[in-house]
């Protein structure tokens, strides 16, 4: 959600000397997402509700910004997803400090080729 808030940023910012309606309201977004992509990576309990609400926003790009919402919100819901992001989880934070989730190799793998994928599918398209 970060990255999508980023990429929301930088459309508006290059296109601010005739901004319409439309754009106001992706710039908008694009700081939502900011904000929410940071309430995840920091598991705070009050980005639970705006991320339900911004994985549906999706759903209308059939078919993978539906595939997408649908994971998403399956995550948020299912009771890990819900545990999660709940006052228990949060003392449990508190109580072990000491204890810090590291990302896998291969996530940061599979990240490095969507980039590619992503840069080159923009230079063809030039």
């Amino acid at each position: 959600m970060i990255i999508g808030g980023i990429a929301y940023f930088i459309k508006v910012f290059y296109s601010f000397h005739r901004l319409e309606y439309i754009e106001i309201l992706v710039f908008i977004a694009g700081i939502a997402l900011l904000f929410v992509g940071y309430g995840i990576l920091t598991l705070k309990n009050w980005v639970y509700i705006p991320t339900i609400i911004l994985a549906i926003a999706p759903m209308i790009s059939f078919p993978m910004g539906t595939i997408l919402g649908i994971y998403i919100l399956y995550l948020l819901l299912a009771k890990k997803g819900r545990f999660i992001f709940s006052p228990e989880y949060q003392d449990i934070l508190k109580a072990t400090p000491y204890i810090q989730y590291t990302t896998p190799r291969f996530i940061y793998q599979i990240f490095f080729i969507l980039l590619c994928l992503f840069i080159g599918s923009a230079f063809i398209a030039f």
